[in-house]
């Protein structure tokens, strides 16, 4: 195993951990960043694809996929009440989505 100049493992902690419960697939580019729901067992995915993903984490399924900004998303973040979600991405635009509604 490799190792760093401490002694740890260059991957993780050294903490046990359990397996994954799912993995969660399904944007064309990377990641660039997730948002918890304030309430719900939902989170938020943002990607270089210019889509963000909203995911049922407790039972891995991809509940929407919602589009419409024209470049790479770089943060996303659910609002308090967990009505809205704000992103904002290369394209210069801040957008508010209904989570009601999942319209900006």
């Amino acid at each position: 195993m490799p190792e760093t100049l401490t002694g740890l493992a260059k991957t993780g902690d050294g903490l046990p951990r359990e397996p994954e419960k799912y993995t969660m697939s399904g944007h064309r580019g990377k990641i660039t960043k997730i948002a918890l729901h304030p309430f719900y067992n939902l989170c938020a995915s943002a990607s270089e694809d210019a889509t963000i993903k909203l995911w049922d984490y407790d039972q891995g399924e991809n509940e929407r996929t919602m589009k419409g900004h024209a470049g790479m998303i770089n943060y996303l973040t659910f609002h308090n009440n967990g009505k809205v979600l704000a992103s904002c991405a290369s394209d210069m635009a801040i957008k508010l989505w209904n989570l009601e509604t999942y319209t900006v």
